[in-house]
């Protein structure tokens, strides 16, 4: 073998490297990344998972010593260490300073990304904003790799819960709620609390898995039963109200998310599945999945321990929120027959009834779609030690949240210029409910969101502020040769963390960077914060590099 040339695109050095290790050593196993310090005499590290051939070792070693991009290879036992000349760091530099891209290894893919899946009968609160950022920041992250990503969200504008809403908005009075200045979904969520607290519905004996749809299991003879009924019934008068309030609703919910730079290229609508549930009970029952009860509600046998019988339709042959979905995503899958993955996020209360679904779905028709279908579920949002439950009307609307967020961004020196502080103001929002494990729950209070030491968006975006006007690269130092390939490692950490649905891995990273950054060293007063720190070009870079990648900058 010849001296190995290295000639990467742009946040593809990883790859060439491991290319090139390959095409000597055969199709290994490889553990590849960046030193994680700025200290050390290498740049990269090569864990081979698999046994060596001494030869085939020797003659790496051999290759990339005499390759003009290496200053130094090393193999010892299983690890190969290289670290590059300095010419070469200046050229990455320059490829970064254009804003060179690799070519877009993703580009053919088509990726759907499922997310957020409100109900029409309150304004979005801190509840879904866990939800909204994955999903985002999801789709993000594969945009960025250059495919083609669609982003849908099933929005719930029938259903019990929409029905006790709008009993309530009509016990108020509509006509002046309807008419009342400012948004209606805040407003809409309040009387929404307050008709169930007053209705007081019993569950009692219900199944533990029924729990995310309690109360629309049984019938229970109220006010928002007679709504669904007029609604089913085609009332003229109470369509025309419900039709004017989902509108409204929905508008207002795009907005909130619009603030966050979040946005879907198709909203699906669980009422279009309401007339076609009857024909979706016909085929389960067909397929000896679904039976009928003595009462007449609908249930389906799902064969599993931990929720056998799954509640399809009431006695009165409405239909539940499960049975809506399963109408739903019967003639939704077909559209996506293309794509993959299909990418869905939820609460982890709706992993079973989806698993339920999709083993349902398949076994009606076969098509293979549950192989590319792949659920993200996540723990729920606490809002200072209690559930936030729109019913019970203890939420923090995001809406709010947000507006205090600009409000500390904005008027701080700490964050830069108002137009900076505001695109920010997403890092401030989303990281939190990023960095943590899906399956940790989150604990949080309006004072923690606002406070750097508690919130990670908020160093983020003041590490980016702090290296705002920084002077450019005199010399190929530690620091600078560290963040040069902190760049690549962006970049390797950007796909992972889209083929992974784990935003978490870029965010963490964003995190140490900027923790890095703002950690008080030279000054006693901590001025030196804000002091142009060597490499905080590179720094500011690269910390762009990766809130874009995450969708919290244009």
């Amino acid at each position: 073998m010849a001296a190995i040339e290295i000639v990467p695109e742009d946040g593809r050095l990883l790859d060439t490297v491991e290319s090139e290790v390959r095409a000597r050593l055969g199709p290994v196993a490889l553990q590849t990344d960046f030193r994680r310090g700025a200290a050390g005499p290498f740049d990269v590290s090569v864990f081979v998972k698999s046994k060596i051939d001494k030869s085939a070792g020797e003659g790496l070693v051999r290759d990339l010593s005499a390759s003009p991009q290496v200053e130094t290879a090393r193999l010892a036992r299983q690890k190969l260490a290289i670290r590059f000349t300095d010419a070469f760091v200046s050229e990455l530099l320059d490829r970064h300073a254009r804003g060179d891209r690799a070519s877009g290894a993703h580009a053919a893919r088509r990726v759907v990304v499922c997310f957020c899946d409100p109900n029409a009968n309150k304004a979005l609160h801190v509840g879904h904003l866990r939800n909204a950022a994955i999903g985002g920041a999801i789709a993000a992250l594969w945009r960025s790799l250059g495919a083609e990503v669609e982003c849908q969200s099933v929005v719930c504008d029938i259903g019990r819960n929409v029905a006790e809403a709008l009993a309530g908005l009509m016990a108020a009075g509509a006509g002046p709620a309807l008419a009342a200045p400012g948004p209606l979904a805040p407003r809409l969520g309040e009387l929404y609390a307050t008709y169930v607290r007053d209705a007081q519905v019993s569950t009692d004996g219900q199944a533990e898995a029924d729990a995310p749809i309690a109360r629309e299991v049984a019938r229970h003879d109220d006010e928002a039963d007679m709504v669904l009924d007029r609604w089913r019934a085609h009332d003229p008068d109470l369509r025309a109200l419900w039709k004017s309030v989902i509108e409204r609703v929905v508008r207002e919910q795009e907005a909130t998310l619009a603030r966050l730079g979040i946005g879907f290229e198709r909203l699906v609508y669980e009422s279009d599945a309401v007339s076609g549930a009857d024909a979706t009970i016909g085929r389960l029952a067909a397929a000896g999945l679904a039976f009928r009860e003595a009462s007449g509600a609908a249930v389906l046998e799902t064969g599993r321990a931990d929720y056998a019988r799954c509640p399809l339709s009431r006695s009165d042959g409405f239909p539940t929120e499960h049975l809506r979905a399963l109408a739903l995503w019967d003639g939704l899958r077909d559209g996506f027959s293309d794509a993959d993955p299909v990418v869905h996020v939820m609460g982890q209360e709706w992993r079973t009834s989806t698993e339920i679904r999709l083993d349902a779905l398949e076994n009606m028709r076969q098509t293979g779609f549950p192989s590319r279908y792949r659920i993200v579920p996540h723990q729920l949002v606490r809002l200072e030690g209690s559930d936030m439950k729109s019913s019970s009307g203890s939420v923090l609307l995001l809406d709010d949240l947000c507006d205090e967020v600009d409000a500390v961004l904005t008027r701080s020196g700490f964050y830069g210029d108002p137009q900076e502080a505001v695109a920010m103001a997403r890092a401030a929002v989303m990281a939190p409910m990023l960095e943590a494990d899906l399956e940790d729950s989150i604990d949080i209070s309006p004072d923690a969101l606002l406070d750097q030491d508690l919130n990670p968006g908020l160093r983020i975006a003041r590490a980016i502020a702090a290296t705002n006007n920084a002077n450019g690269v005199d010399a190929i130092t530690p620091k600078v040769r560290f963040l040069a390939f902190q760049n690549e490692r962006i970049a390797r950490m950007t796909e992972t963390a889209a083929l992974k649905a784990e935003p978490k891995l870029l965010v963490r990273q964003l995190i140490r960077l900027a923790d890095e950054r703002l950690a008080p060293d030279a000054d006693a007063e901590g001025d030196a914060l804000y002091a142009d720190v060597e490499g905080d070009a590179l720094l500011r870079r690269v910390l762009l590099r990766g809130v874009a990648a995450l969708g919290w900058r244009e």
